[in-house]
């Protein structure tokens, strides 16, 4: 007899196989993992995208309601007034004979920049036909946030506009 054992040759088949069913489970879950971590992406940017439409919307809302309700963008002799919009906390940062503009901290931690332009010509030949344009600019963060912009990571903007004519004014008899 020979001292050494013939060895079976079907020996390293079960550590094939097991390597083989855990790469396949690897796969499995990595697939999963990648699809969940998009998904997670995904819904954060629509929620972003969301808060960012919402704070436009309430910026609009809130300059058309001081425009067209309040009368605050009237230009007149007197120093602009600082009306604000309910609860929400207005910082005027620029106002002039006819371009007044705002930002709105909103209570969701979200800001709107908003700037009006009154008495826009809309027609050359008709000189009295003027127009008002809003600009509603909505943004995930808060305005304070937006400030500091160098160390925000991502920055959602919506902007929403809104022009519509101005009254004719009235001929004195």
């Amino acid at each position: 007899m020979s001292k050494f054992k013939h060895k079976n040759k079907n020996e390293g088949f079960l550590i094939l196989f097991t390597v083989l069913i855990a790469v396949v489970v690897l796969s499995i879950v990595l697939g999963i993992s990648s699809t969940a971590y998009k998904e997670a992406i995904l819904s954060n940017a629509a929620r972003n995208s969301q808060q960012a439409f919402f704070s436009a919307d309430t910026g609009l809302e809130c300059a058309l309601y001081l425009d067209r309700v309040v009368g605050a963008f009237i230009p007149s002799g007197d120093p602009f007034a600082e009306p604000d919009c309910g609860t929400i906390r207005l910082n005027y940062f620029t106002s002039g004979s006819y371009d007044y503009a705002f930002e709105a901290d909103l209570d969701y931690g979200s800001c709107a920049v908003v700037t009006i332009e009154k008495n826009l010509e809309v027609d050359p030949e008709i000189p009295e036909l003027t127009a008002t344009q809003i600009i509603s600019k909505g943004y995930n963060v808060s305005c304070d946030q937006l400030d500091s912009f160098g160390s925000l990571v991502r920055v959602v903007e919506r902007q929403l506009d809104a022009t519509y004519q101005n009254p004719l004014p009235v001929p004195v008899p």
